[in-house]
């Protein structure tokens, strides 16, 4: 399956830091990975090049993280970033909530290089207070993504393969 969770990795919201469980004699051991995050979430694992993604949603930050290597990338946005969404064609295309806005970025994870954001849309225009929260790709392809419009509603936004 494309979008799963890296097993034994955690990217949580009560203690804002990515942790790995491991197993000792005695049962499993939670140890940290990384530094704290201000808001971390939407943690997606690409089996196909081994990287776990997430992002910091207030600090505008994408993260990739190479769990053989231990290596920590990442890369800064304008604004408040969620959620982040691998595409099936391209391991270097990302689709992104931006604020308001989509986008459909192209980042080589391994490193910090941006090279390319493109506006997809922006939602809920008679809403301008309203921005991205939590989304995924269904097994059709298909982008849900929430929106807060004063409370959370859920909408579909987009098929990955018009990408």
């Amino acid at each position: 399956m494309f979008f799963k969770l890296f097993p034994f990795t955690l990217v949580t919201l009560i203690t804002l830091t990515t942790f790995k469980v491991s197993y000792i004699a005695n049962g499993p051991c939670v140890r940290q990975l990384t530094q704290p995050f201000n808001i971390s979430e939407e943690p997606t694992w690409d089996d196909r090049i081994k990287l776990l993604y997430f992002v910091d949603i207030l600090a505008g930050r994408i993260y990739s993280y190479d769990p053989v290597t231990t290596i920590l990338n990442h890369i800064q946005l304008d604004g408040y970033v969620t959620p982040i969404i691998p595409t099936v064609h391209d391991t270097h295309v990302f689709v992104a909530g931006l604020n308001r806005t989509l986008v459909a970025i192209r980042w080589y994870p391994k490193g910090s290089r941006l090279e390319a954001v493109g506006t997809l849309t922006t939602v809920a225009k008679q809403f301008p207070s309203s921005q991205f929260n939590d989304g995924k790709a269904d097994a059709k392809g298909r982008l849900w993504i929430e929106i807060f419009i004063g409370g959370g509603e859920v909408h579909q936004i987009l098929t990955m393969s018009s990408l």
